[in-house]
C-alpha cells in the first residue's frame, strides 16, 4: 500500500500522466458507467421475477385466524368464537398457465439481457467515437502549436529586422495578425478537447489525463454479419407475447386445486351447558376442487387480440432495424473504401505541401517571395497535416462502424 502512495506521489511530482488506450476505456466502460449498470439492475429484476414465477409450482401454505362475536346464538352455539387454521395446497392443473407464464419470464428475462447487452455495445461506439475524434482535435492542436512557434520565430525575426530599418511595418503587422489568430484557435481548441475528454471520462467512469493511439485489425473482405443485440432482444419479446397468449387460452381449462385445512376453536358464552358437546375444538377437512369460467364476455379473446397486435407491432420494429442494420453495415463497406482512398490522397498532398513549404521558406528568408506566399506555404503545410490525421482517425472510426455494424463485439477487434 505504501508502495503505491510513493509511486502516486512521485508521479504528481514529476507531472507524469497515464495514457489509456482504447481497450482500456471500454473495460472501464463495462465496469463503471452507470447507464450501463441500471440496464444490468432492471435485467436483475426480470430475473427475480423470473425465480418468483417458478414458486408457483410448489405448495402453498396459509395461516390464520378469526374471532367471531354473535348477539343471536343457536341452543346448541356459542357467543363468542376464537379460531386458529392452517391451509396446505397444491394446485393439481390449470390448462398450463403456470408453464407459459415461466417460460413468458424467461422470455423477457433474456429480452432484458440481449437490451442491456445492445445498450452496453452502443455505449462502447459512443466512447470510440469520442475517443478517435479527441485524437483528431489533439492532432490539430499539435499543428496549430508548431504553427505558433513558427510564426513566433519569424515575428521575432521580422521585428529585429524592422528595427534595423530593413522590413516594412505592415509585414510585421501581418505576421503579428495571423500569430494572435492562431494563439485564438488553439484556445478555443484547448476548450473543445476539454469537452471530449469530459465526455469520455463520463462514460468510462475514468479521469483521463491523456490516451494513447489504438487501431483496429483491417476488415475482411467477407465477414459473416449477424444481428443486432436489439433485433434478438425483440425477437425473445415476441416469444414472449407467444407464451403470453398461451397463459390466456389456458383459462378455457379447469383449474383444480387440492387443500388439507386443519382448524382448531376455543368457544365462550355458551348458550347452554350440553351445547360444548356439539361444538368442535379441532378439525382437518380435505378438499379437492375445480373452477372453470364459463362465460367473460368476450374478455379472453379480446386480451389475446390485443397481444397479437403488440407481436405484429414487434414484427415490423424488427424488420425495420434488420434492414437499417443491412444498410448501415453497406454504407459502412463503402466509408472505408472512401476514407482509405481520402486517407491515400491526404498523405500525398502532405508530401507534397511539407516539399513546398521547405522551398518556399527558403526563399522568404532569403528574400526572394513575400511574406504573404510564406505564410499561404505555411498554412497549407498545417491544413495537409491536419487532414490527413483526420483522415487516419476517420479511417478507424470507419473500421469500427464497420464491426459494429456487422453484429461483433468491436473491442475484440482492437489490435
Amino acid at each position: 500500500m505504501l508502495r503505491i502512495f510513493y509511486f502516486s506521489l512521485l508521479c504528481s511530482f514529476f507531472g507524469y500522466t497515464q495514457e489509456f488506450g482504447l481497450a482500456q476505456l471500454i473495460v472501464s466502460t463495462k465496469a463503471n458507467n452507470y447507464e450501463i449498470k441500471a440496464k444490468e439492475f432492471e435485467a436483475k429484476s426480470k430475473q427475480s421475477l423470473l425465480s418468483a414465477q417458478k414458486s408457483d409450482f410448489y405448495p402453498y401454505i396459509d395461516m390464520g385466524g378469526e374471532y367471531m362475536r354473535q348477539n343471536k346464538i343457536t341452543a346448541f352455539g356459542a357467543g363468542e368464537v376464537r379460531s386458529g387454521y392452517v391451509t396446505a395446497g397444491i394446485k393439481l392443473f390449470d390448462g398450463g398457465e403456470r408453464s407459459a407464464l415461466v417460460k413468458k419470464s424467461d422470455f423477457e428475462y433474456k429480452a432484458s439481457l440481449l437490451e442491456s447487452s445492445n445498450f452496453k455495445n452502443n455505449k462502447i461506439l459512443e466512447l470510440t467515437q469520442n475517443y478517435y475524434v479527441l485524437l483528431q482535435q489533439k492532432s490539430s492542436l499539435q499543428a496549430l502549436i508548431t504553427k505558433r512557434d513558427t510564426l513566433g520565430y519569424q515575428l521575432q525575426r521580422l521585428r529585429d529586422f524592422y528595427k534595423a530599418g530593413l522590413a516594412p511595418s505592415e509585414e510585421v503587422e501581418r505576421i503579428q495578425a495571423s500569430y494572435d489568430s492562431n494563439l485564438y484557435n488553439i484556445e478555443s481548441l484547448k476548450l473543445s478537447i476539454e469537452q471530449i475528454r469530459d465526455t469520455l471520462a463520463l462514460i468510462s467512469g475514468k479521469d483521463i489525463d491523456d490516451v494513447s493511439e489504438s487501431t483496429f485489425n483491417e476488415p475482411k473482405i467477407e465477414i459473416n454479419v449477424e444481428p443486432l443485440d436489439s433485433i434478438k432482444a425483440l425477437e425473445a419479446q415476441q416469444k414472449a407475447l407467444e407464451q403470453n397468449v398461451k397463459s390466456i387460452e389456458a383459462s378455457k381449462y379447469p383449474t383444480i386445486k387440492l387443500e388439507d385445512t386443519y382448524t382448531r376453536s376455543e368457544y365462550s358464552k355458551l348458550a347452554s351447558p350440553i351445547a360444548e358437546q356439539y361444538l368442535l375444538e379441532s378439525q382437518n377437512v380435505v378438499t379437492i376442487s375445480a373452477n372453470m369460467r364459463l362465460f367473460d364476455g368476450g374478455k379472453r379473446d379480446k386480451n389475446k387480440e390485443a397481444l397479437q397486435y403488440q407481436k405484429l407491432s414487434l414484427a415490423s420494429q424488427k424488420n425495420y432495424i434488420l434492414q437499417s442494420q443491412k444498410n448501415d453495415f453497406d454504407l459502412a463497406k463503402m466509408r472505408i473504401g472512401a476514407v482509405n482512398a481520402q486517407l491515400k490522397s491526404t498523405k500525398s498532398s502532405l508530401k507534397a505541401s511539407k516539399s513546398t513549404y521547405e522551398s518556399i521558406k527558403e526563399q522568404y528568408e532569403a528574400g526572394v517571395v513575400d511574406y504573404l506566399s510564406y505564410l499561404d506555404a505555411l498554412d497549407q503545410k498545417i491544413d495537409a497535416l491536419a487532414r490527413y490525421k483526420e483522415a487516419l482517425y476517420e479511417y478507424e472510426m470507419a473500421k469500427a462502424l464497420y464491426y459494429y455494424y456487422a453484429g461483433k463485439n468491436i473491442e475484440e477487434y482492437i489490435q
